[in-house]
């Protein structure tokens, strides 16, 4: 391949990849491989590319060849551990992470990913070690402080995950998730005039999602007011009347 070709296809490789016309990214840095097989920049753009593109078997294959020949990429390590998740490979995709952080052991995405596995795992007292780690660097980290938020909701430490939970709405006060998480969290704690206030702030922002009013339904009738309770579950049939479960919480309600 003459030089002059080459550098074209890396300067149009480069700029379509900034302007994240990955499709068209990747064509040129193929080109160029496809003539240089030793050429391990180009081949981890297209490893990139790929991800980007969802083309995950490809993630895998083309960081399969890069690794036969430098295992001391911590961006290929991370590619496939990520491609690996998608794939719900989990222990494949937790021994790569841990590949990636041996090479860099502070890289807060490799953490993430890895908290993530650990989190899909089950492994609470991994995930909460590998969290604690990510939170030290970044405090503000709504992904982490949400999955720890819900965690401790799965296990019933209700006041760590109201803490945590907060702590996301710091940082996003109209988070649909955090919002609905709290609101839950403060239903199971019996305190359901928080709880409806916060469905009720929950459903101003997002008025037609039927899980928040669904929910707001079922915290109505726990607390006895039955004539909203089936105004919120007629509002949700008008929005979608075949939904099973607002049918029979009405034929429930009629009976009040």
């Amino acid at each position: 391949m003459l030089l002059i070709f080459k550098y074209s296809l890396l300067f149009f490789g480069e700029l379509f990849y900034i302007l994240k016309f990955y499709k068209y990214s990747l064509h040129c840095y193929q080109l160029v491989y496809d003539n240089d097989p030793n050429d391990l920049e180009c081949l981890e753009k297209m490893i990139s590319c790929c991800g980007y593109l969802g083309n995950y078997d490809l993630v895998i294959k083309y960081s399969n060849r890069y690794l036969e020949i430098d295992e001391n990429n911590f961006n290929v390590y991370y590619y496939k551990a990520q491609a690996l998740f998608i794939f719900e490979k989990y222990d494949d995709a937790l021994k790569y992470y841990d590949m990636a952080l041996n090479i860099d052991p502070d890289n807060v995405f490799g953490l993430m990913g890895k908290a993530d596995v650990l989190f899909k795992l089950g492994e609470s007292n991994l995930f909460l070690e590998c969290s604690q780690k990510i939170l030290s660097r970044n405090p503000h980290n709504f992904h982490i402080l949400y999955k720890i938020s819900n965690l401790y909701f799965k296990k019933n430490e209700l006041d760590l995950a109201l803490n945590y939970v907060n702590d996301c709405l710091d940082i996003e006060n109209k988070n649909f998730h955090a919002l609905f998480l709290k609101s839950k969290i403060l239903a199971k704690q019996n305190l359901l005039d928080d709880s409806l206030h916060v469905l009720n702030t929950l459903i101003y922002y997002y008025p037609k999602n039927i899980d928040a009013l669904f929910f707001k339904t079922l915290v109505l009738m726990d607390m006895g007011d039955f004539f909203e309770a089936k105004r919120c579950v007629d509002y949700i049939l008008k929005l979608d009347g075949d939904f099973e479960d607002a049918l029979e919480i009405k034929h429930i309600l009629e009976e009040h």
